[in-house]
């Protein structure tokens, strides 16, 4: 009855149990690995599409705004005042050394002695940035009567403009020397722009300036600017627009489809770094404060997107979370964009079913095991009601009665052993 240490009983268990539970095993494990792999790859379709979709807006926009700028330019009767206004108070702004001018983009900054006695009257306690206004203001007043009058003009379009134009926050007229002749903000007027790269490339073609932060606001921001021309080509000046930037970043950050851990980020090379262009979900501080080393062996996904290539897959982030994650290109800014969720968020819609097939595969080894114990009883009891049989007759003990009723083989040999019995007690009966 036994081998190598294994009963009758077990080896029948055994073998049940290996037909029967070996291929559910095998099936339940395929099951489960294809459950995983398919959660994986449906989270990815879902975040490629996703990022195809905001990467097309993102650029929509930029690309619009732009074109928005370039025809707002061009409108004949703002050229027409700015010609008036920059032509004809040139000589006078001029006669003014650029550097008496706050810069647009330092806030303040110390007014020369000889301007603030002389140009300005202010009592000695009057805080700078009042000073300074009224230094603008000053310089701005002594325009002649026409560019005064243009410079009205401008301002009063600028504002119609901008009403409409819920894109912008600010739009802004810099002559060709760089100061600013006329905005929507009036604490902007009379700063200069020059040096700013806004201004710089806005002389020679439409530029956009990815996010800084402004010194005069000291909240993240980007421009637009563009030249401003004659018909007959000649450059009058600039015009910039600030964007509004929560219209932007809503765009950006925009959390439907992401569920509760996905997000995403936009970020540019600049001297070597990749550099976040925008607050995150998970990090509103995000925009210029996150970087990384080009190159090297993090956020090498977004490396990609930044470099112009596209892809999907498995990837580490910034919080040093495996992430399922899908990233694009965004020529128009040249900006990389990658759409990214958490892996166990991406993976639990699916968690039910893998669960199910667990317990059914459970179920199913458990109905197994007994139907495998049944099986194996009803063939080794009559088995062992023969061996203990065999030992009586051994023993010299006939006065054995089986109960073995089956109709199979078992059930075969049991009648030839009873009819063996009644063989040897006829025999043993004859002797006597």
């Amino acid at each position: 009855m036994k081998f190598l240490g294994l009963t009758l009983r077990s080896k029948l268990l055994l073998s049940f149990l290996s037909f029967t539970s070996v291929p559910v095993v095998i099936f339940s494990y395929w099951t489960l690995q294809a459950l995983n792999s398919y959660s994986e790859q449906a989270a990815l379709e879902s975040l490629k599409g996703l990022v195809k979709t905001k990467a097309q807006a993102i650029e929509a926009f930029s690309m619009g705004q732009l074109n928005n700028l370039e025809k707002l330019s061009s409108l004949s009767e703002l050229v027409s005042n700015v010609s008036s206004l920059v032509q004809d108070s040139d000589k006078k702004i001029k006669k003014i050394p650029s550097k008496q001018f706050g810069a647009l983009e330092k806030e303040g900054g110390d007014l020369p002695q000889s301007i603030e006695e002389k140009r300005v009257k202010v009592k000695k306690d009057e805080p700078k940035k009042v000073v300074e206004r009224k230094f603008q203001e000053d310089v701005l007043s002594k325009l002649p009567k026409k560019s005064q009058q243009a410079r009205l003009a401008v301002k009063k379009t600028l504002s119609v403009l901008l009403a409409d134009q819920k894109e912008f926050e600010e739009l802004l007229i810099i002559n060709p020397d760089g100061i600013v002749v006329a905005s929507t903000f009036e604490g902007h007027e009379g700063k200069t722009a020059a040096g700013i790269d806004y201004f710089e490339n806005g002389l020679k073609a439409t530029f956009f300036q990815h996010v800084f932060i402004s010194s005069i606001t000291e909240k993240l921001t980007m421009v637009i600017s563009t030249p401003i021309k004659t018909d007959t080509g000649s450059v009058l000046g600039v015009m910039a627009a600030r964007l509004n930037l929560d219209l932007f970043f809503q765009l950006i950050r925009e959390q439907m489809g992401l569920g509760k851990t996905g997000e995403t980020i936009v970020a540019k090379e600049l001297d070597g770094e990749v550099v976040f262009m925008a607050p995150t979900r998970h990090d509103f501080k995000a925009a210029l404060s996150r970087k990384v080393k080009f190159g090297s062996n993090k956020l090498v996904s977004l490396q990609e997107a930044v470099s112009g290539q596209s892809g999907s897959g498995l990837t580490i982030d910034y919080r040093n979370v495996e992430c399922l994650a899908a990233w694009e290109h965004i020529p128009a800014l040249g900006w990389g964009i990658l759409v990214k969720l958490d892996l166990d968020e991406a993976v639990n819609p699916y968690l039910i079913v893998q669960y199910k097939v667990l317990l059914i595969t459970l179920f199913i080894l458990f109905v197994g095991f007994v139907l495998a114990l049944l099986v194996s009883n009803t063939m080794i009891n009559p088995i062992k009601q023969l061996q203990e049989a065999a030992e009586r007759i051994s023993k010299g003990d006939m006065n054995i009665k089986l109960s073995i009723t089956s109709k199979d083989e078992i059930g075969d040999l049991a009648n030839s052993f009873g009819r063996m019995i009644a063989s040897i007690k006829f025999l043993m009966e004859e002797k006597k």
